[in-house]
């Protein structure tokens, strides 16, 4: 397992700090992860720090299971009081995870027949389980791109504080995946049809639009959050400092709202079909232009994703990641998830989805993605 080893003397010029604050010490895993997880101590908190900017700080194998046994180590420390975490640069909380390698382990390129993406997404949703079970409060700061992997380190969290520059989405159904990383658990209990308006279109949401959507807990503008890192060091009320520095404007009105209505209509149909029934027959521009984007995803996908937030919507945390986990076991082996992969992040060609159409999608297809797994590959959450 990784443990945290050696100190180092400097952090990485990405990251944020604050000049005047307290002394920290900065500690780096062992040297498979050390230039990609750094934690800073900082009085009685314990800072993760996702240090690939150049990748939007999207998440590897080493990075889930540096955070993993982090979080089991704090959880026994008494000198640990509060948890963080922040990602380097000013882009990027993280945009997502490492799916390109995931391809390339189910397609032999790696040749390990596989094994990657089945450790991947494992040891992905046991830090992710973690982290929404810390017993020390848990802070992310969502400043910059908040996308896939890194909704699933975050938004299970107790506080999770948005900034003007934060932008989140579940983009999954474009590259023949689906919005997993606990996705079945969060979207569903969003307001009206928005979580699955969400999930389908892999629409963002900025800023501000997280507090009103009940995703983040708090809006600080980002130039406060070296400061919120200080104070948090010195006061573990972690929902009294966070308040002391919000600066939500009560006027706001969401990005979504004009359409919220019109969200809630569509988008809590019975079944995908009639969700696509809907924006045809609406004769309205909006409905139209989101059924434009719709039509670019993969049926597959978007078969997958209603069917795993319906069953969310009265599963726990647990539940949802195990179901999801099963999901991923199938989803990267079929077509649409290399098409996708190739086409969105590699520069490939336009995808070539297995059907052409949500109407023509094989429902024993889409149930196969939520049989049981064999006991012994079944997802154990057991920290």
């Amino acid at each position: 397992m990784l443990r945290i080893g050696q100190q180092v003397r400097s952090v990485s010029g990405c990251l944020r700090m604050a000049l005047s604050r307290a002394p920290f010490q900065a500690r780096a895993m062992s040297t498979e992860v050390a230039d990609e997880l750094l934690v800073e101590e900082n009085g009685h908190m314990r800072m993760i720090v996702l240090n690939r900017p150049k990748a939007l700080n999207a998440l590897t194998l080493p990075m889930v299971e540096g955070i993993l046994d982090n979080i089991k180590e704090w959880n026994e420390d008494p000198a640990v009081k509060v948890v963080g975490m922040k990602g380097a640069g000013d882009r990027a909380f993280c945009a997502g995870g490492d799916v390109v390698r995931i391809l390339k382990s189910v397609t032999g390129e790696l040749g390990d027949g596989g094994a990657a993406a089945a450790e991947f997404f494992r040891e992905e949703y046991r830090a992710d389980y973690a982290l929404a079970t810390c017993k020390k409060p848990y802070v992310a700061l969502l400043d910059g791109f908040t996308m896939g992997g890194g909704v699933g380190v975050s938004v299970h969290g107790r506080f999770r504080v948005a900034t003007e520059r934060t932008v989140f989405a579940m983009p999954e159904t474009a590259i023949g995946l689906f919005p997993d990383v606990g996705g079945s658990f969060f979207l569903p209990r969003l307001s009206g049809g928005l979580g699955m308006y969400l999930a389908l279109t892999g629409d963002r949401l900025k800023g501000q639009d997280l507090l009103s959507a009940g995703i983040a807990t708090h809006f600080i503008a980002s130039d406060k959050l070296d400061q919120v890192e200080a104070a948090l060091a010195e006061n573990e009320d972690v929902e009294k400092v966070l308040d002391g520095f919000s600066s939500a404007d009560a006027q706001f009105v969401a990005s979504y709202e004009p359409h919220h209505a019109l969200i809630d209509d569509v988008f809590q149909k019975d079944s995908l079909v009639g969700i696509f029934d809907a924006l045809e027959s609406a004769n309205d521009e909006w409905c139209t232009k989101k059924l434009n984007t719709l039509n670019t995803m993969s049926p597959t996908s978007m078969a997958i994703t209603f069917e795993q937030l319906s069953r969310g919507a009265t599963l726990d945390l647990a539940e949802c990641l195990k179901m999801e986990y099963r999901i991923t076991q199938r989803c990267v082996h079929r077509n649409d998830f290399e098409q996708g992969v190739r086409a969105k992040l590699m520069k490939g060609p336009e995808p070539v989805w297995e059907f052409p159409s949500v109407r023509e999608v094989d429902e024993t297809v889409i149930q196969q993605h939520f049989d049981m797994l064999s006991p012994e590959q079944e997802l154990d959450l057991t920290l």
